[in-house]
């Protein structure tokens, strides 16, 4: 039961991260709401996290030196540099595209500023810590969009 249960937790582990970096943070949520409930801890949740997130950072940085030089570099070829399996680029790209650059430059700052709230420098609950860092990963709100919401409320 042990080993079944563990391969579970891994792969929802890794579907969690998949719904967070493509932006869907209502499924990544819930996802983290079932691995805590089945007794995860939020710091090995964490790890999977920036393994992946991590290689996202470099890519973008990659990126961004290639336009500051005035060179051109593929989002596919900035995530090989980064060291992104190619088994897993068909699925990285568009989640790298869904973060963009500017989000992306942010990830080593944010996976540290997490790591270290999970480890006590915060005294937000190990839940919400996680939350907001899917949050943060997740589709920004349309502008047009809120502007709409607030006319109406």
């Amino acid at each position: 039961v042990h080993s079944l249960v563990g391969g579970w937790r891994a792969t929802t582990t890794w579907d969690m991260l998949d719904a967070a970096a493509g932006g869907d943070a209502a499924s990544a949520l819930l996802q983290l709401d079932r691995l805590l409930a089945a007794g995860e801890h939020p710091v090995a949740l964490l790890g999977p996290m920036g393994f992946t997130l991590r290689r996202f950072a470099t890519a973008a940085r990659i990126v961004q030196e290639a336009q500051d030089a005035k060179r051109r570099v593929s989002v596919g070829d900035a995530l090989k540099q980064a060291g992104v399996k190619p088994f897993v680029l068909r699925k990285a790209e568009p989640q790298l595209r869904q973060l963009g650059r500017q989000r992306a430059l942010q990830l080593h700052r944010w996976l540290l500023e997490t790591d270290l709230d999970l480890k006590g420098a915060s005294q937000l609950p190990p839940r919400v810590v996680l939350e907001r860092l899917i949050v943060k990963m997740s589709r920004q709100m349309n502008p047009d969009a809120s502007q709409g919401a607030k006319s109406r409320a």
